[in-house]
């Protein structure tokens, strides 16, 4: 998955901010919606992290119980 922090178009942010009003509001909306999906991104990473060890922890669960079962 592309890490949304590492774009190579933020270092242009403060060139670009000088253009025209409309362009002006079109890189505010951009940078307001990358940042939220910077964070949506985290909190994807974290549930996605928190579903791999509960899925361990299952699998180490179903093979402590079918060993103590034979």
């Amino acid at each position: 998955m592309a890490d949304l922090r590492k774009s190579p178009h933020r270092g242009v942010r403060r060139a670009a901010i000088a253009a025209s009003p409309l362009t002006r509001q079109n890189l505010d909306d951009y940078y307001r919606l990358q940042s939220f999906a910077e964070r949506e991104l985290d909190v994807l990473e974290s549930s996605s992290q928190q579903l791999k060890a509960a899925d361990q922890q299952y699998t180490s669960h179903l093979n402590q119980k079918g060993r103590s079962d034979a």
